[in-house]
């Protein structure tokens, strides 16, 4: 159980709320501004007994998500997922769409060999600099 306030359309003004069977909503307070999403956040935080001012940092040491990750006990899109919903990605807002990272280069082969680097993009450099 967590909210989070969240950007909707690139301003800060919305709130998404997480519930413990993975569900969420989100609610945008385009009238009242930042202001009003702050003030309705922290009544809500104070209200349900969760943390208010937490950096994105702190939320992520605090979850134990990495541990489970590198333990095994999540999935990698498990832990992306969480990953991005700490960052304050959404599939509430279209702007703020979850990422992925791009890791696979080879698009041509029917099956992949995971232990062959090859298939591998370079990691070292930026999408845009790559040549395909």
């Amino acid at each position: 159980r967590q909210a989070m306030p969240r950007l909707f359309y690139l301003q800060n003004t919305a709130i998404e709320l997480f519930f413990k069977d993975h569900t969420s909503v989100f609610f945008n307070f385009h009238t009242g501004g930042q202001r009003g999403r702050d003030e309705i956040y922290r009544r809500l935080c104070k209200n349900l007994r969760l943390p208010f001012k937490i950096s994105p940092t702190r939320r992520l040491q605090e979850s134990g998500i990495v541990s489970q990750w590198k333990r095994g006990e999540i999935s990698n899109f498990q832990y992306l997922m969480h990953v991005n919903t700490i960052a304050g990605r959404t599939y509430n807002d279209v702007s703020q769409y979850p990422v992925f990272p791009w890791v696979i280069h080879d698009f041509t082969s029917k099956t992949l060999d995971l232990r062959n680097p090859g298939i591998y993009r370079d990691l070292s450099k930026p999408m845009g600099a790559l040549n395909p």
